[in-house]
């Protein structure tokens, strides 16, 4: 049973971990929920990297983060493949930051 996103707070000590801090609270919440929390990761990590999400992230909840909705978008996905057993997907870039 999924949990509540007032319930769930991210911490994490070390910025270098905190992508594996936001991912380990993903099965604990309902579908809805994760992918809004997985788009708005995305778009911090591409636009502002590993220490972005640290510091917009680290010590708030689920629901304080989602509840920000960070203008942060990615593209649709180009390219789905694995490599030496690693699964990645790449996606476009935001067309806004293209200008179309």
């Amino acid at each position: 049973m999924p949990e509540n996103p007032d319930s769930l707070t991210v911490n994490c000590s070390d910025p270098s971990a905190i992508i594996g801090a936001v991912n380990s609270l993903m099965p604990r919440l309902g579908a809805t929920f994760r992918k809004r929390l997985n788009r708005i990761t995305l778009g911090v990590l591409r636009s502002e990297g590993v220490t972005g999400v640290y510091k917009r992230f680290n010590g708030r909840t689920v629901a304080d983060i989602l509840s920000t909705e960070f203008a942060h978008k990615i593209g649709p996905p180009i390219e789905t493949a694995e490599r030496d057993g690693v699964k990645y997907t790449l996606y476009d870039s935001d067309p806004e930051l293209r200008g179309g």
